[in-house]
């Protein structure tokens, strides 16, 4: 069963996708941020990438993205982590500060917070098979709830 994480930047859902994946050793781990960042993958080009890396690997993987782009299939599980705006927006800060962006970035990054967190609000939550509010359950906790989550659906 491959496991699609979403939510928008610091929310945690990077957090729990890593940890899953030191859970779950028969899964890969990809991340949309370092397709588009480090490996210089267009944005617009950035979810088909993703589904064909899916596709190919021909084994479980652990998706970690900001927004779907595309409905769920069969044997997958839609996982949204989504705190309240003001919570990503303090993390958010608090990365500025630790990465020391630059002015510009740091608004853009503010901006790209914003954005996905209004989509991600805005979706039907019907879609996702779990949802967390990062702010009000500890990660180790999430981490748990997919793993009975997945249990039960083998």
């Amino acid at each position: 069963m491959n496991i699609f994480i979403f939510g928008s930047s610091c929310s945690g859902k990077s957090t729990l996708a890593k940890m899953l994946g030191s859970k779950l050793d028969s899964y890969v781990y990809l991340d949309r941020d370092i397709l588009v960042q480090e490996e210089g993958i267009a944005e617009e080009k950035a979810d088909a990438e993703l589904d064909l890396r899916v596709s190919n690997l021909g084994k479980y993987v652990i998706v970690d993205a900001q927004i779907p782009w595309r409905d769920k299939k069969q044997n997958e599980v839609y996982i949204l982590v989504l705190p309240p705006l003001e919570t990503v927006l303090e993390r958010d800060a608090q990365r500025t500060i630790l990465l020391k962006r630059p002015e510009q970035k740091a608004f853009w990054a503010r901006s790209f917070v914003e954005q996905t967190h209004q989509q991600l609000s805005q979706q039907n939550k019907m879609v996702f098979d779990l949802h967390f509010d990062s702010s009000k359950v500890a990660v180790d906790d999430e981490a748990q709830a997919v793993m009975d989550f997945l249990q039960v659906r083998v």
